[in-house]
């Protein structure tokens, strides 16, 4: 196969890949932001052209949207009193289309705010320090995002957030450092994505998730381990891509369960795949990609079954596929590319089934008879699919 066709092909399986890439709470968050306000539940409900309420667009079956750019917008959001208020709709704050400088530098008017029915956006405020003043906030009935805020070192004022109906994504903060406010979270049957936050060192505050719709912790250059999500036990996909300090995957050993893929990619300190060794199957494709410094699939030593594609490619310090001796079934392909060390697939001497096709190319110390020796055993096993080979260590 030539090189396009096979970056087309890695293409196709990334793109495959990314699409599928009750608590009490207490009245005093273990962070020290002040307790809840003592007073009765009203809702502020946002119809369709209401008059006094700023903008609103529809946004059709997900309900209406309200923008919000400025401390005077964010007061005339809130109903007069003391009473706390729920938001009926979705609430987007962010200076982005107002035509004024940014004035936004807490959200104090939202003190008395318990619930957004819709979604929560909180993003390019580049003045925005605190969200202290939502303290009251316990459920976001969509997803939660707070992006692109320049200023913001810490989510305090998210600590009795224990609901969030949706997707959340923390990303690109430059100055947050902290998530430990989120710490009553318990489940997410939604995704979670921490992207592109180059001061975060630890997922901390995220230690008490036991279940989300997918997990992806992407470009966070200061992280450097995992130990934050140390009580998750299931995930319907896993993605850890771009962290360049990250030296191991050590805090997901409570991870059994993931049903879609598995990406570690691109993670330039990455040593080893330690803490997946619960997972046995795994319901979509596993890239383990360009990791330079990986030595070891040690990890994997419990994984029996890939259900789509396994690419093993671009992992210049791998010299062997030790931790994969368990492996008996890939559902499509199986792809090992360009490892420049690599140099034996012993490993693989339990696989018996490929459904699709085999790929081995550009291995420079991968001898062909090593090749020969696993396209024999797959063949007597049953195996009639496509095999590619080309540039590998020939004798």
């Amino acid at each position: 196969m030539n090189h396009p066709a096979r970056s087309a092909l890695l293409g196709a399986l990334t793109a495959m890949l990314l699409a599928g890439c009750g608590r009490t709470e207490s009245p005093l968050g273990s962070d020290g932001v002040g307790s809840l306000p003592a007073c009765s539940e009203s809702t502020l409900t946002v119809e369709d052209g209401s008059d006094g309420a700023g903008d609103i667009r529809h946004v059709g079956s997900a309900g209406y949207v309200r923008y919000i750019g400025s401390v005077e917008e964010l007061r005339s959001l809130a109903p007069a009193g003391e009473e706390c208020f729920t938001f009926d709709g979705n609430l987007w704050i962010s200076s982005l289309g107002h035509d004024a400088p940014s004035d936004l530098e807490t959200l104090d008017p939202l003190s008395r705010l318990t619930a957004v029915t819709g979604n929560l956006h909180i993003s390019s405020n580049p003045d925005l320090e605190s969200l202290a003043a939502l303290a009251s906030l316990k459920s976001v009935g969509g997803d939660l995002s707070v992006s692109r805020n320049s200023a913001l070192t810490g989510l305090e004022g998210l600590h009795n957030l224990t609901h969030i109906g949706g997707n959340l994504s923390i990303s690109d903060n430059q100055a947050l450092s902290s998530l430990e406010s989120l710490h009553n979270l318990t489940r997410l049957d939604e995704s979670v994505s921490i992207y592109g936050n180059p001061s975060l060192p630890s997922l901390e505050g995220l230690h008490n998730l036991t279940h989300v719709g997918g997990m992806g912790v992407t470009n966070c250059e200061s992280l450097a381990d995992l130990a934050g999500l140390r009580s998750l036990s299931t995930s319907r996909y896993l993605s850890v891509w771009g962290n360049p300090k990250l030296l191991s995957l050590a805090g997901l050993q409570q991870l059994s369960s993931i049903d879609g893929s598995l990406i570690v990619r691109e993670n330039d300190s990455l040593l080893g795949l330690e803490g997946l060794e619960r997972i046995t199957n795994l319901g979509n494709t596993v890239t383990i990609s360009a990791n330079p410094v990986l030595k070891s699939l040690t990890g994997l030593g419990s994984l029996t079954r890939v259900e789509s594609s396994l690419v093993i490619s671009e992992n210049g310090s791998l010299t062997t596929l030790h931790g994969l001796e368990a492996l008996e079934h890939v559902g499509w392909a199986l792809a090992i590319l360009e490892n420049a060390r690599l140099n034996q697939l012993d490993a693989l001497g339990n696989l018996s089934e490929i459904r699709h096709s085999l790929m081995v190319q550009d291995n420079e110390a991968l001898p062909e008879s090593s090749i020969d020796d696993l396209v024999a055993r797959l063949v007597e096993a049953g195996f009639t699919g496509a095999v590619e080979v080309a540039g590998n260590l020939t004798p």
